[in-house]
């Protein structure tokens, strides 16, 4: 008595006898496209309508016991469509990266983040090397081009910034962070801090800046 094997919805079924399955075939039970398995077909699945099965109805008989010298190799690797929310589950509970996330892998470093932090102090020179040529910074011609180094200047490191966080696999969730330069860069670093749970230092190291800057300029602007 020959034992077969198929597969229900990606899980092996059986063992049954071939009358069994044929009555399931002719009364569309199952598909003539299931993947069905028997001893004479070696290591591969074939569906049932590439095998002789789907004949007429055979006597009803029980299925032999399993036996150990007829083992079915594994039924071919399906997907799952709900593997991907799996996979994602498992990454949110793991803290590693969801299995769609594929952005370019590079190195993570700071260094956006501390040319940004220290951006006052080179506005501060900028504003010392006009003063210096004589110029008002205040009033003068060249008094908007400390304010829009600081603007452009902030911006573009922020994009910098915030892409190699997120290429170095660090914003995995793809949370936003560059729309906070917007508001100012000490909100952008908190952001960050609290993104990559880590300190505050360049917030501190910005708001410092900003202040010797702030005092600069004043001394500047009177003299």
């Amino acid at each position: 008595m020959t034992d077969w094997y198929y597969d229900e919805n990606g899980a092996q079924r059986g063992p049954v006898s071939e009358g069994d399955l044929n009555t399931m075939l002719v009364n569309r039970l199952l598909s003539p496209h299931t993947l069905v398995w028997t001893a004479t077909l070696g290591s591969g699945w074939k569906p049932a309508s590439q095998t002789h099965l789907e004949a007429a109805p055979q006597a009803v008989k029980p299925p032999p016991l399993p036996s150990a010298k007829n083992v079915p190799p594994p039924l071919p690797a399906t997907i799952n469509p709900s593997l991907p929310h799996q996979l994602a589950g498992v990454a949110a509970s793991t803290g590693e990266p969801p299995s769609d996330f594929h952005p370019e892998r590079v190195p993570a470093h700071d260094h956006y983040a501390k040319w940004m932090a220290f951006w006052p102090l080179l506005l501060m020179v900028v504003d010392m090397v006009l003063a210096a040529d004589g110029n008002n910074i205040e009033y003068g011609p060249y008094s908007r081009v400390a304010p829009f180094l600081a603007v452009w200047g902030s911006l573009i490191f922020a994009v910098l910034d915030a892409r190699n966080v997120y290429n170095s696999w660090r914003n995995p969730k793809r949370m936003a962070l560059v729309p906070f330069i917007l508001l100012s860069p000490l909100v952008y670093f908190w952001r960050r801090a609290w993104l990559l749970k880590t300190g505050y230092a360049y917030m501190g190291i910005w708001a410092g800046c900003a202040l010797v800057y702030a005092i600069a300029f004043a001394v500047m602007a009177q003299s």
